[in-house]
């Protein structure tokens, strides 16, 4: 691993350290919405390139509230509770 030069991550993090140990690397590609996983400054100033994929969650975060404002104008959470409560 030590002599790899791209590491594609989803959620495995990157850290100062593992840039100390990879000095090979020279891209990181996140596939994720945001590279909230890697050590930006540790990544410039080892001269990694970081790439990411914005807006690769954009048709879950749709569908999400979508589901939500249909659970809620069907009041389907307190039907839930209630049940939960053994009240019919």
């Amino acid at each position: 691993i030590g002599d790899a030069e791209v590491l594609v991550t989803q959620l495995a993090p990157l850290t100062e350290g593992m840039v100390a140990r990879l000095p090979a690397l020279k891209l990181v590609a996140v596939s994720r919405g945001g590279p909230v996983n890697i050590d930006m400054e540790a990544a410039r100033a080892g001269g990694i390139r970081v790439v990411n994929v914005p807006g690769r969650n954009a048709t879950a975060v749709a569908e999400f509230a979508i589901g939500a404002i249909l659970a809620e104008t069907r009041l389907i959470r307190l039907g839930h509770e209630a049940l939960r409560k053994g009240e019919w």
